[in-house]
């Protein structure tokens, strides 16, 4: 069994070795069928939607001037010690204004265009590098955020019914406090409305496997629908508890600012990027 797959598993789940290759075992080398195992076995937490993993590299984003449109690229690198280098960084910016001026279709045609250049950076630092993904995010208004020196970028946007000139610093303030609650918390969403209903029925296979099997039908529907109403709060931005004040939801904080300015005020998308 290669130790990559197994070292993945470990870094999903925070399971230990032996469970880890036991339930890839099981799934016939199926990586998220062993998730699923694991949890089933009560062993592993809910996985979040983040695919974005790499070892080491930045993630650099721009915002223009009317703060209505966001680009974010992750580069990615085999160290720390390369990720810094004043030549990486050179390069990561140049494929950043490369998608601000360009904006290429998808990252095949990115790679594509830097191919070349790519395997020139890499062998200046001995390392192999790789454009990891990238996003353009547009609407009324975009905010940006870079935590641990760039090991994670967020965009966020924002749809205001009103004028933006007149409530722009308050507006930016909201939109600060979301892009700080989605670095934190790593939603996977912004409301229920947008969960798959394949992901709530794997939850609910997932939970109903961990309920007594002796228990009446409707109390185990009882615990299904409390599990996946914890699953929303944990999963969906606006139901989250605000990281500053616990006490409100990110949707209930949009609401006091909607209540301010008179304005309906909603999170129209973002992206979070993680090295």
């Amino acid at each position: 069994m290669e130790l990559k797959i197994v070292k993945e598993l470990r870094e999903k789940t925070g399971v230990g070795i032996l469970n880890c290759q036991q339930a890839l075992k099981e799934s016939k080398g199926d990586l998220e069928k062993a998730v699923e195992i694991l949890r089933k076995k009560g062993i592993a937490k809910a996985a979040k939607r983040d695919s974005r993993k790499t070892s080491a590299g930045i993630i650099k984003f721009f915002i223009t001037e009317n703060n209505q449109e966001g680009y974010i690229v992750s580069v990615n690198s085999e160290t720390d010690f390369a990720a810094r280098s004043e030549r990486f960084q050179k390069f990561s910016k140049d494929i950043l204004d490369f998608i601000k001026k360009e904006k290429p279709q998808n990252l095949e045609e990115l790679n594509k265009k830097f191919k070349d250049e790519i395997d020139k950076v890499g062998g200046v630092i001995g390392e192999r590098i790789e454009i990891g993904n990238y996003w353009v995010l547009k609407g009324d208004l975009i905010t940006g955020y870079s935590h641990m020196e760039g090991k994670i970028g967020v965009l966020v946007s924002i749809d205001f019914k009103g004028d933006i000139k007149t409530h722009k610093d308050e507006l930016n303030e909201l939109a600060h406090e979301i892009a700080l609650q989605i670095t934190a918390l790593n939603p996977g969403w912004i409301s229920e409305k947008e969960v798959p209903q394949k992901v709530i029925e794997k939850e609910k296979q997932i939970y109903q496997a961990n309920i007594d099997k002796n228990k009446p039908a409707q109390i185990v529907e009882k615990i299904l629908q409390g599990q996946i109403q914890k699953f929303y709060k944990e999963n969906c931005l606006l139901l989250q508890p605000f990281i500053k004040d616990d006490s409100l939801t990110i949707q209930d904080l949009i609401q006091q600012k909607i209540d301010k300015i008179g304005k309906d005020i909603q999170v129209k998308g973002f992206i979070r990027f993680l090295i």
